[in-house]
């Protein structure tokens, strides 16, 4: 901020003014708009205006960031115009002098209520370049004109705002840094042959710890976990890795390889999430896409996990489900030395009272813990050599694909016949504009300027939604450009997924680790539907339903020893 000079009135009827002059950008500066032109031109108009300039204040600030959410913080990001909105409440000035309209504000809807709070305090708006004003005074014609110059601006903005983001989409997809901050684990080099482009590279100290990061959360360490051993490992490190610093590191696609436009960290990406990319590129690869994937399905299924079965030490908790009252099985520690259990504890239908609660099912934790994980453990060995299974997927996939396939094809077709119907009244609006003169001639007031400008709108907007046509065919013919596996490449595929048993086998060892405990209940929640327990003459039944495929085995295991069926247990 600073001022221009400090005058002392010479006549008591010399109106007050201040000046405001504002440039967002360098290249501003370098068409013409600098701080010193703005300034003279103010000085300038004040000067033949008679008006005393109290001083003319400056800001280099964005006029695209007014704060539409708040009323109460308008204009959060311009302090210096904030402060003249607030000296306009105090009256200590009448007029307020600019070099251009725009530099007031490029939103329509910001400059509307900007123009309210001036107008409420008497404040007039003066233009310097075109000596043009703006008040409360004026007549409704010239408060039409002065809603469609304001119009002008935002269109101006909006176009301005297009060539940025046209840019960066054509960068992005280029393999440059499109602006903004640079994601941890990179630095920014200038390209060999076009100096003014920016290319990634990476660090070889972040990469070792975004790696670190990713392996750490695929072995389901939480975030605090996470940031406790990267602060033990890499005590030099002077980044804090909070919660929100992990969550967009795991989040970020850049570290597979391929930059991505308009997405935001905080979220993975969606359906309706309208990005850019550019093509995977090894020299920036950090992380595997596979395990990218991988990472974020886990980040999925947590999502579903309730938390206390979660951290629970009962790990199939919320997962054996009595086939009599079809309940869960509740849990009981019965404490040190003491063997803990599952049980469930149905009402007596044969009793008067019907009312007494009895334990019909009772099975040791451990020992059920142990069985279904050596159950898991010898399905996902030998499922993938179940053919049958294999086809009933392979079918299941193919049928999805081709469903995909079709339906975009039925988008392509919608998409063209919409564009050529815009492009038939685009032709016709033009024709209709080339007879301007000689409609206007036949009729003045049925062909007015007006209704001309009406189809120039008409004609923006059809542009608009030609453009989101050509995006949108695009995106679809780019989204339904893959090939269906043959069965033999489904299959090695399949089998891939169910050999890789690191996990389950991780699963025996290390009972009392906390992280080891959300491991397994992870694994659990992702493999296993549910299990439910049927008491019957020779023990327990169990039937365990897997996510992974939705199959169905029955299992035998008996417990007699542990709960007969005709003995009450009291807890």
């Amino acid at each position: 901020m600073g001022n221009l000079k400090t005058n002392t009135p010479t006549s008591k009827k010399m109106k007050k003014a201040i000046g405001y002059a504002r440039v967002s950008s360098k290249k501003q500066e370098s068409e013409g708009n600098s701080i010193p032109v703005q300034k003279e031109f103010i000085e300038d108009y004040a000067s033949r205006n008679d008006f005393f300039l109290i001083e003319t204040l400056e800001e280099s600030k964005s006029a695209s960031l007014f704060n539409k959410s708040s009323p109460t913080k308008l204009l959060k990001y311009r302090p210096v115009f904030s402060d003249i909105l607030d000296r306009a409440k105090q009256h200590e000035f009448t007029e307020l002098v600019l070099f251009h309209r725009d530099r007031l504000s490029r939103d329509f809807y910001e400059e509307i209520t900007i123009k309210t709070i001036l107008y409420a305090n008497k404040i007039t708006i003066h233009y310097a370049s075109t000596s043009e004003t703006s008040s409360d005074k004026q007549n409704y014609q010239d408060k039409f004109i002065d809603l469609v110059f304001s119009s002008v601006s935002m269109l101006q903005a909006g176009l301005i705002g297009e060539r940025a983001k046209l840019g960066q989409m054509q960068n992005t997809k280029a393999g440059f840094h499109a602006g903004g901050p640079v994601p941890y684990g990179y630095n920014l080099e200038a390209h060999n042959l076009l100096k003014r482009k920016k290319i990634f590279i990476k660090d070889t100290t972040e990469e070792i710890l975004i790696s670190r990061i990713f392996a750490l959360y695929n072995l389901r360490f939480s975030y605090v976990e996470i940031t406790k051993i990267l602060k033990k490992e890499f005590p030099c490190e002077s980044k804090s890795f909070a919660k929100s610093t992990l969550s967009q590191i795991l989040n970020n696609e850049i570290y597979t390889g391929s930059l991505i436009w308009n997405r935001n960290s905080n979220h993975l990406l969606g359906e309706y999430d309208t990005t850019v990319s550019s093509a995977p590129s090894k020299s920036i690869e950090i992380i595997p896409p596979e395990l990218f994937n991988k990472v974020h399905d886990i980040k999925i299924s947590k999502k579903g996990i309730n938390n206390l079965c979660y951290s629970s030490r009962f790990l199939l908790k919320g997962k054996l489900i009595c086939e009599y009252c079809k309940n869960p099985l509740k849990s009981k520690n019965s404490g040190k030395g003491k063997t803990s259990v599952y049980y469930c504890s149905c009402e007596d239908e044969n009793s008067a009272e019907k009312k007494i609660k009895k334990w019909t099912i009772s099975i040791p934790q451990l020992k059920i813990e142990k069985y279904i994980f050596d159950i898991l453990y010898t399905n996902l060995l030998n499922i993938s050599k179940d053919t049958n299974l294999i086809q009933e997927h392979y079918l299941m996939y193919q049928s999805i694909l081709e469903k995909e396939k079709t339906n975009g094809l039925t988008l392509l077709d919608n998409v063209k016949d919409e564009l050529n119907e815009i492009e038939v009244n685009i032709d016709n609006a033009n024709e209709f504009l080339a007879k301007k003169f000689s409609l206007q001639n036949e009729s003045k007031d049925l062909y007015s300027d007006i209704f001309f400008e009406s189809i120039i709108n008409a004609i923006s907007l059809m542009n608009i939604r030609k453009k989101e046509l050509l995006k949108q065919n695009v995106e679809t013919k780019k989204a339904i450009k893959f090939t269906v596996k043959t069965y033999e490449e489904f299959k090695i595929a399949f089998e891939t997924i169910f050999t890789t048993l690191s996990d389950i086998n991780y699963l025996k060892t290390n009972d009392s680790s906390p992280s080891d405990l959300k491991l397994k209940r992870t694994i659990i929640e992702e493999l296993i539907d549910k299990i439910t327990v049927n008491q019957g003459i020779n023990g327990e039944t169990l039937s365990v339903y897997l996510k992974i495929p939705n199959i169905s085995t029955a299992h035998n295991f008996e417990f007699l020893q542990t709960c007969p069926i005709h003995k009450i247990l009291s807890i």
